[in-house]
């Protein structure tokens, strides 16, 4: 319901005011329609209901309640998305992290034998075995955390230090750079080992409530209002109350490797039942359209003794890149460089009524 400028002439024919019929007509008239409707009235005063029935649009005039009663076929109205993955929704409020914060914690143990070998080179007995000390923490500053700590303990003389790196995340673009003791980012058939050096890679956790993956998803069109009651793999899952137009059901979530199967009850306003059933194949391979993901390192690896020990000789560099082309196809390319060799090689995931199939 809103307010539209009517001019009736001699003759009992009537024109609509372009001006304030356009907000009415905005967020329900598919765009394209719109901007047809906005080229017919040009500079006018407004349009008449022929013009209006060649655009599709019924427009009359009620005398008797004194208004103007549109019929816009279901489709012609603008495609709305509805997201069914309750999920998805974010927080009304969110904080971000301090700009100065940090934490330690403090692990000790001490083992005491009452019979047999203590360790201690005396041979069997009763007594004190190992004592430790663990230490790790961390310290933010603007963002940029960095994370250690060691261990001291009766056995070994001196301090053991542990992995030791720094860490910045750019949540906007989701994507993590390190420096330091690290483990690669890698995927398929690549090694991951630690390593000293540094490394950047895309890590979707940041962004919890946006989509990266292709999700179950379905257009339908109401010509009356309804209701949707939606069903996956014969779990109930949601119901809705839609108005008459067309609607994208998505982000239905799915169980990943493996068939889906989604049913659609829809019961319009006559008590008319129709069922909408179809299946969708789900997997952690595969990218939304137009999503990237990638990992790459360089450094040295680390030795095979429990000391981080890492030598010139054993240069690494890793990485690999992801694209999803289509909700059913993506394409990458992944490789490690080294002196043990160059295992390079392209990627590819797919899905289809069939099943997955990549590699």
């Amino acid at each position: 319901m809103a307010d539209v400028d009517v001019t009736f002439g001699q003759d009992g024919a009537f024109t609509l005011s372009w001006r304030t019929l356009r907000p009415t007509l905005e967020g329900t008239l598919a765009p394209d329609r719109l901007k047809a409707l906005a080229g017919v009235a040009g500079e006018g005063a407004g349009l008449s209901p022929a013009q209006m029935a060649e655009a599709g649009i019924t427009a009359r005039f009620d005398h008797q309640a004194v208004a103007v009663i549109l019929d816009i076929p279901a489709g012609l109205r603008e495609l709305r998305g509805i997201s069914l993955d309750r999920r998805m929704e974010p927080p009304a409020v969110t904080h971000g992290p301090a700009g100065l914060s940090g934490a330690v914690n403090l692990l000790g143990s001490a083992e005491y034998v009452w019979k047999g070998d203590t360790g201690s080179g005396n041979g069997s007995g009763r007594g004190w075995g190992e004592r430790a000390l663990l230490v790790d923490g961390f310290v933010n500053i603007d963002g940029v955390v960095l994370e250690g700590g060691g261990q001291v303990s009766s056995r070994r003389t001196g301090f053991r230090r542990t992995d030791i790196a720094a860490t910045l995340d750019d949540p906007d673009k989701a994507v993590r750079y390190r420096v330091g003791d690290i483990l690669p980012p890698t995927t398929g058939y690549q090694s991951s080992v630690p390593m000293l050096g540094v490394a950047a890679g895309r890590v979707f956790s940041m962004r919890p409530f946006d989509t990266f993956r292709p999700a179950g998803g379905r257009e339908i069109e109401l010509q009356t209002a309804a209701r949707v009651e939606v069903f996956v793999n014969g779990r109930f899952l949601r119901d809705l109350r839609l108005a008459p137009g067309r609607y994208r059901l998505a982000d239905i979530p799915l169980v990943p490797d493996g068939a889906n199967q989604i049913e659609l009850r829809i019961t319009d306003e006559f008590g008319r039942v129709e069922t909408v059933v179809f299946s969708s194949f789900a997997s952690f391979d595969l990218l939304a359209e137009g999503v990237s993901a990638f990992g790459v390192a360089a450094g040295f690896v680390r030795g095979t003794g429990q000391d981080r020990r890492y030598g010139t000789d054993q240069p690494l560099l890793t990485g690999y890149y992801r694209q999803g082309v289509t909700p059913a196809l993506c394409l990458g390319f992944e490789g490690q460089v080294s002196r043990r060799g160059w295992p390079l090689g392209p990627e590819l995931q797919t899905s289809s009524p069939v099943g997955m199939s990549g590699g």
